[in-house]
């Protein structure tokens, strides 16, 4: 039994079994490669709330998953997904930083313009049938959806994106007159890192004034403790919003404060105290050789970005499962090859009498079983992750990576690249469909 479960782990995606032949199970894992690549969310009305909550929001350096959840109150799966949503439209950069269009949209007399505009981003090839996709019939519409897709205009992918479709339009004006100016609307599109820096305005003339251009450098303290670090950006933002000299001076005194604060307090010293306290463990650490110890400090980091990689992907199959079918859908939405390993570990630790780790089944599965979850689904995944084959690689090389990592082995230079690189290549999945 463990032997099998070993091998599962470690096949490519489309060497592991149908969750359908595994028996009990109510929907199989079918790829649907379905044309246009038109963004959709399962949810749309989570788009709706995003779109709504963005404009009384205070504009973020990056729209990422902290601030729709502890911002925009947002979380799950649903909203994860408006993300590459907004992304598509042009209101984000590829890196999430909000361009000027999401700001126009902020604003009462841009934001029919700005919808407009991110609507034809989204949906070019919905707009490339229709120029006037925007004021379509619903039925003109379904049409068009179907003529793109090959879909029925009842399946929940062609209804997705439709709804996500009519989500944006309701922000577009019936009256909107499309004869405006183009060039802030093309101005708009453009990340602000792409934008020139601003210069200081010199004027001609006797009374000709000097302008002050400054760069000022953050070098964050190496601090796991958010309230510092909420701390500092918040004197960053509280300059963004300072014109005079004086106010200058002032935040580069609060950062230094700051930092006084925390170098008497660093993880390090934390840790070193806690193992003080524990003469046994240190006693312990000390027996080893410096080369051990060495590898360990190295290995800890990789460890700590796998062990928040990991979790950050399990969260986003549990949430999104659990909007989509209740929190009770592990019985019949996981496929069998999950639910036979999870029970299995599930036994195993019983009969080993130690501590539960987890009242949540997905916590029992391996890495290998999450892709697999995720195929199986890919009817709600498929509006977040932009490609399913690209999703079964990337899964693939995270797990074969994922050995050295959690059995206490060294990875190599070149793997270590390769990890950096297939993590990148993860949050390009997260970037929604292309």
């Amino acid at each position: 039994m463990a032997k099998k479960i070993e091998d599962n782990e470690n096949k490519e995606p489309s060497e592991m079994p149908d969750p359908a032949a595994n028996g009990g199970d109510k929907q199989t894992a079918v790829q649907r490669k379905i044309p246009g690549n038109l963004p959709y969310l399962t949810a749309s009305g989570t788009l709706k709330k995003a779109l709504d909550r963005l404009i009384e929001a205070q504009r973020p350096e990056r729209f990422s998953v902290d601030f729709l959840e502890n911002v925009l109150k947002l979380s799950g799966g649903a909203a994860r997904a408006t993300i590459p949503v907004l992304k598509k439209m042009n209101f984000l950069g590829s890196d999430g930083t909000p361009t000027e269009l999401y700001t126009k949209f902020r604003t009462d007399s841009g934001r029919g313009m700005a919808a407009w505009q991110g609507l034809r981003s989204a949906f070019q090839e919905i707009f490339r049938r229709s120029e006037y996709a925007h004021s379509a019939e619903e039925s003109k519409l379904k049409d068009i959806i179907v003529e793109i897709t090959g879909l029925k205009s009842n399946d929940p992918v062609a209804m997705a994106i439709r709804g996500t479709f009519n989500v944006i339009k309701s922000y577009v004006p019936s009256n909107l007159d499309l004869n405006a100016p183009t060039a802030e609307i093309n101005e708009a599109t453009e990340p602000l890192e792409n934008k020139a820096p601003l210069r200081p305005e010199v004027r001609d003339g006797p009374s000709r004034e000097i302008g002050l251009l400054y760069n000022i450098n953050i070098v964050l303290p190496e601090t796991s403790d958010l309230n510092v670090l909420n701390a500092i950006f918040k004197s960053k933002r509280e300059f963004d919003e300072m014109r005079q000299a004086e106010k200058i001076e002032l935040f580069i005194l609060k950062c230094a404060s700051l930092k006084m604060s925390v170098d008497g307090n660093s993880p390090a010293d934390v840790g070193a105290r806690t193992i003080e306290k524990e003469p046994e463990i240190f006693a312990s650490i000390n027996q080893f050789s410096s080369d051990v110890r060495a590898n360990a400090d190295l290995m800890s980091r990789y460890y700590k970005l796998f062990f928040m990689l990991e979790n950050d992907i399990r969260k986003l199959i549990d949430e999104t499962l659990s909007e989509a079918y209740g929190l009770n859908w592990w019985d019949q939405y996981s496929p069998g090859s999950a639910k036979e390993e999870c029970k299995f570990n599930q036994q195993r630790e019983q009969e080993a009498a130690v501590t539960s780790r987890s009242e949540n089944e997905l916590d029992y599965v391996s890495f290998g079983q999450l892709g697999e979850i995720i195929r199986s689904n890919w009817i709600l995944f498929g509006g977040i992750l932009s490609n399913q084959k690209a999703l079964g690689r990337v899964m693939f090389s995270l797990n074969t990576l994922r050995g050295p990592i959690a059995h206490c082995g060294l990875l190599a230079e070149d793997e270590i690249d390769r990890l950096k690189l297939t993590v990148k290549d993860w949050f390009r999945l997260l970037e929604g469909p292309k």
